[in-house]
C-alpha cells in the first residue's frame, strides 16, 4: 500500500509534505509508505495515474481523495 497525498479535491491537504505525513501518522495511524503532494488528474498527473487512465480508461481516474487501486503483480 502506498498513500499519494493531493490536493485537487477540496484543498483538503493544503500542507507541506512532512505536516501531511505527521497529520496521517498522529490522526490515523497510517504506517504505510506515503510519497510527496502529487497531482492525481488533468495534464499534470503523476505518471503512475496517467497510466491507469491510459490502461482502464478515464473512468478509472479518482474523483476524490482516498480513492484507491489494486495493482497485480503482473499489472493488471
Amino acid at each position: 500500500m502506498l498513500g499519494f497525498p493531493c490536493n485537487q479535491f477540496g484543498a483538503q491537504e493544503p500542507g507541506t509534505d512532512a505536516e501531511i505525513l505527521e497529520f496521517a501518522t498522529s490522526k490515523y495511524d497510517v504506517t504505510f509508505p506515503m510519497t510527496a503532494k502529487q497531482k492525481v488528474i488533468g495534464p499534470e498527473a503523476h505518471p503512475l495515474y496517467k497510466w491507469i487512465a491510459a490502461e482502464a480508461g478515464e473512468a478509472a481516474a479518482p474523483k476524490w481523495n482516498f480513492h484507491k487501486y489494486l495493482i497485480g503483480k503482473d499489472g493488471s
